[in-house]
């Protein structure tokens, strides 16, 4: 028995080796990656329905430098794999493709290209994009208290209407001013025109408003405190509980734009309808937009060579006051007019 032992133990370590490198061989199994990049376009942050855009992959490759083939998908519109070029295709055949923003769709989209080859792993890259609607009412901005018999006014410079409220001896517009020649739409987007309106510095405003319209001045301001909260008289820089009757109980494509706070009782009595269109920061030209949790609007005022905005901020129910930079940051606007 001892014998056999002996002679039986050299097999067995001899087994046990074959079958340790034969796991070792398939647990060390390597993998062939596209190489490259995958290039194919860009798609601003924010889209409208019916606009076009044209796209071109490129970028990827094998080591062998061997075709590779490429499709594209539009999560989660047009989630089936549309080939663009099959891998044993002429190297020359092109890659372009289009894609329609199509209508009656508010959602977030990303489209994927991705790149392919047999035995290799593919690479992928996206673009992703909101789906916005800058009709009242039925559009991205839903929760706004309007009918068709609801004042407005049209700006003759562009053709552009405005709901219109009364507070006081003064007529508010319930939207931010839109004009385009001068300021820049939020997140440089074209599409947020009309739904957010455009930012401006504080001496781009003092002139952006209509004939017969101006930028509120702060004691402006102070007549929405007057009528729906408190007036606590010139030089306050805080006019308390009156910032839930200013903000709209609306949603931004269903997601709703405030959010929920207790001491905030949203109620847009005064039908001033705000939303967090926040503020920019300006760079060498470059428009840096901020928190959405607060609205800001300019005034026609200024203090110590720095101009002063109202805003207001989620959690609280005041209308606070502050001074910035005049070329510095951009805000929207809120033209007014006596009755």
């Amino acid at each position: 028995m001892k014998k056999r032992k002996l002679i039986l133990f050299p097999l067995l370590v001899a087994a046990l080796a074959l079958a340790s490198c034969k796991d070792d061989d398939e647990d060390s199994t390597s993998y062939n990656y596209v190489s490259g990049e995958v290039v194919f376009g860009t798609m601003p942050e924010y889209v409208l329905a019916g606009e076009k855009y044209n796209f071109e992959a490129s970028g990827a490759y094998k080591d062998d430098n061997g075709p590779v083939g490429y499709y594209w998908v539009c999560t989660p519109l047009k989630t089936t794999k549309d080939t663009l070029r099959y891998e044993n295709d002429p190297a020359g055949k092109s890659t372009k493709f289009s894609f329609t923003v199509p209508p009656d769709t508010l959602c977030n989209i990303s489209i994927v290209v991705t790149a392919y080859a047999k035995d290799y792993v593919s690479i992928s890259s996206s673009v992703s994009s909101t789906i916005v609607d800058p009709t009242p009412g039925t559009g991205s901005i839903r929760g706004i208290r309007f009918d068709a018999s609801s004042p407005s006014f049209t700006d003759p410079r562009d053709g552009k209407k405005y709901l219109t409220t009364e507070i006081g001896n003064l007529i508010f517009f319930r939207q931010n001013l839109a004009w385009e020649q001068a300021g820049q739409p939020y997140a440089r987007c074209k599409a947020m025109t009309d739904i957010y309106g455009h930012y401006y510095s504080w001496t781009e405003a003092q002139t952006a408003c209509p004939e017969g319209w101006r930028v509120p001045s702060d004691a402006d301001w102070r007549e929405i405190a007057r009528v729906y909260g408190t007036d606590p008289g010139e030089g306050f820089s805080k006019f308390e509980s009156v910032a839930g009757k200013m903000m709209a109980d609306a949603s931004f494509n269903g997601k709703a734009v405030w959010t929920y706070w207790p001491a905030v009782q949203v109620t847009d009595e005064s039908l001033f309808s705000a939303i967090p269109t926040t503020y920019a920061t300006i760079s060498n030209g470059v428009y840096n937009f901020k928190s959405d949790k607060y609205g800001l609007w300019w005034t026609s005022d200024s203090y110590e060579g720095m101009g002063v905005a109202r805003y207001l901020y989620e959690d609280n129910d005041s209308l606070f006051a502050g001074t910035f930079s005049k070329e510095d940051i951009a805000a929207p606007v809120r033209c007014v007019r006596n009755k």
